[in-house]
């Protein structure tokens, strides 16, 4: 059994974005991770050339654009992208919106490719 205790976990910025990634070093086949999206907070134009994304919004709502698609996610929504897909996301409301993400494989950043 793997446990990762959300309150002893310390989060980073990652561009405006509040992250807490939740996966056990141990663990490879996935990675899981709290996003706290505040108002008016965006991630940029990315893709991924390893992980598909799994994202759900527990808290709020945040408007993805997913190969020049749009999505609204909302409370219990879950929106896939695949890998080597371009997405970025924002929140445009008055209230900080919360997702999950899983990453399948594991996250590794030398494998995200961002928009210049």
């Amino acid at each position: 059994m793997m446990l990762t205790k959300r309150r002893t976990t310390p989060g980073f910025d990652f561009n405006g974005l509040e992250i807490v990634d939740l996966t056990p070093e141990q663990f490879e086949p996935a990675s899981v991770a709290y996003i706290k999206v505040p108002p008016k907070a965006y991630h940029a134009s990315a893709r991924s050339h390893k992980s598909d994304k799994l994202y759900t919004c527990i808290e709020g709502a945040v408007l993805f654009e997913v190969a020049g698609e749009e999505a609204l996610l909302e409370y219990g929504d879950l929106l896939i992208v695949p890998k080597d897909v371009w997405f970025a996301y924002h929140n445009a409301g008055d209230v900080a919106a919360m997702l999950v993400l899983m990453h399948v494989p594991r996250f590794d950043l030398a494998e995200e490719e961002f928009a210049t």
